[in-house]
């Protein structure tokens, strides 16, 4: 996977695509960088219905290697953003909240050295969801939100 990472890092994503597909089925980095190259339109056609289709596939994968639980709780909170946006996928709150939980309660793994509370960006977007109007829970919103402070979040902060 390095030399696929060293292409994307060093903007060569044409000749990273062929790649990554050879590890699309196995390998969580790959199903999220392509997801990203179709997605943005780098390195191939934009196909952002494509894209999503990778993202999904990220996330609802049994089998994350150790070391690679950070990749899945980005993928849950970019998930989590187009449910909430109504992106690409149809506008669901409830499947926004499912995925951001996941992705915020993905606990450290001695291996990766994954933050214990798991993914900041889901924290703050928990926090954010239940001081909405509309799903307004203040009780989870400052637990959410001080948890993702605790984690380092400067959107939290305040």
């Amino acid at each position: 996977m390095i030399s696929r990472c060293k292409l994307t890092t060093t903007g060569r994503y044409g000749k990273a695509l062929p790649l990554l597909f050879k590890y699309e089925d196995c390998e969580a980095r790959a199903m999220m960088f392509l997801a990203y190259m179709y997605f943005e339109g780098v390195g191939c056609v934009e196909d952002m219905p494509r894209g999503v289709s990778y993202l999904q596939k990220l996330v609802n994968t049994d089998d994350i290697r150790p070391g690679e639980e950070g990749v899945l709780a980005i993928a849950l909170f970019y998930m989590g953003e187009l449910y909430y946006r109504g992106i690409v996928v149809p506008k669901d709150n409830e499947l926004a909240e499912k995925h951001w939980l996941r992705g915020a309660m993905i606990q450290k793994n001695p291996v990766s050295g994954l933050h214990h509370y798991g993914s900041v960006e889901c924290q703050s977007a928990l926090g954010m969801f239940y001081s909405n109007r509309e799903f307004l829970d203040l009780k989870k919103a400052f637990q959410w939100h001080k948890r993702a402070q605790e984690s380092g979040s400067v959107v939290s902060e305040d």
